[in-house]
């Protein structure tokens, strides 16, 4: 057998890359290793968060064994063993496991898609539903809690995942990823209570709190609820003022979660409030020029420069979705 590959998939509109597809098809590659800096660890909203979305650890592993021309590889007549078969499985997950660890975070969810010989080499050697009670079974027995239950043993390739299973397949999907942020928010919470109000990793652990409720809420209205809390939290902090919190990092952080809110308002078609926000924010951290020392001048230009081109962004993609102006 050969090993497996991972790929990540990027998905829009705020929200982290969310499945890797594992596969037989091509060698392994063994996953980077994020070089951690005190630099990167300070602030309100550190970097290596933004990299843990974005590379170190998907929501939802696919695993895929595609054993559809399993009998060209074996000698005539050799019967398809389930059993081996199911341990494979479960020591490549393990292997998996392994190899992506990542601290004490919580684990990927995992989904088992199964591609079965094809019925006409020996339909005989195999029942799919006594195979799934197996599985199952084994799995119990493994201790792999983070295999859900949605998986998918298939004797006719990916058909049946484009046609008849297509939507319960998207919403299995869906379910899985949402699960695995709930529980990162629910941990985030419990290490927030432990914190003091108005310090920095309290802010942080509530922006990130925040930034879950995004993609684990369907509710617009409660996800900006929830952005509002921690913006507000951010401006009003006095950390601002110290050395490794300095004003600018201060305002950075808040463009962030300031444009995920803007994005939010416009999805729902909120134009008022989008107006009203974008010039509150605006207003409340550019800084006077007479203030400003000469030579930091041009970085304040351009900041402001940079919030209106991004601001100029969203209203042409809102626009474009809307039929143009």
């Amino acid at each position: 057998m050969r090993d497996l590959i991972a790929k990540q998939q990027m998905t829009s509109n705020y929200a982290p890359p969310q499945v890797r597809i594992q596969s037989y098809e091509l060698p392994s590659v063994c996953p980077r290793k994020v070089k951690r800096s005190k630099s990167n660890d300070i602030g309100f909203l550190k970097k290596n968060f933004f990299s843990s979305l974005t590379y170190n650890k998907p929501a939802l592993t696919i695993f895929v064994f595609d054993w559809r021309e399993w009998s060209r590889v074996v000698p005539a007549g050799e019967m398809f063993d389930w059993k081996e078969h199911e341990t494979l499985i479960l020591e490549q997950i393990k292997n998996h496991n392994e190899t992506w660890l990542r601290d004490l975070s919580v684990p990927s969810k995992y989904m088992i898609i199964v591609l079965f010989p094809h019925a006409s080499t020996n339909p005989s050697s195999y029942n799919i539903d006594q195979c799934m009670q197996s599985f199952k079974k084994a799995v119990q027995l493994s201790g792999g809690e983070n295999i859900g239950s949605s998986n998918y043993f298939l004797s006719n390739g990916f058909e049946a995942l484009k046609t008849g299973m297509q939507k319960k397949f998207v919403k299995n999907v869906h379910e899985l990823i949402v699960a695995y942020y709930r529980e990162k928010k629910s941990n985030i919470k419990k290490k927030q209570r432990k914190l003091i109000p108005g310090q920095v990793p309290h802010i942080r652990y509530g922006m990130h709190t925040a930034i879950y409720s995004v993609i684990t809420s369907n509710d617009y209205a409660k996800s900006i609820e929830r952005l509002s809390e921690s913006y507000v939290l951010l401006k009003q902090s006095t950390a601002g003022v110290s050395h490794k919190h300095g004003s600018d990092e201060k305002r950075d952080n808040a463009d962030i979660l300031a444009m995920v809110i803007l994005g939010m308002l416009l999805q729902s078609n909120q134009l008022a409030k989008f107006i009203e926000f974008h010039r509150s924010h605006f207003r409340f951290f550019q800084k006077e020029m007479s203030a400003v020392k000469p030579q930091m001048r041009l970085e304040e230009m351009k900041w402001r420069s940079c919030w209106f081109q991004m601001i100029g962004s969203l209203l042409q993609r809102y626009y474009n979705q809307q039929g143009g102006l």
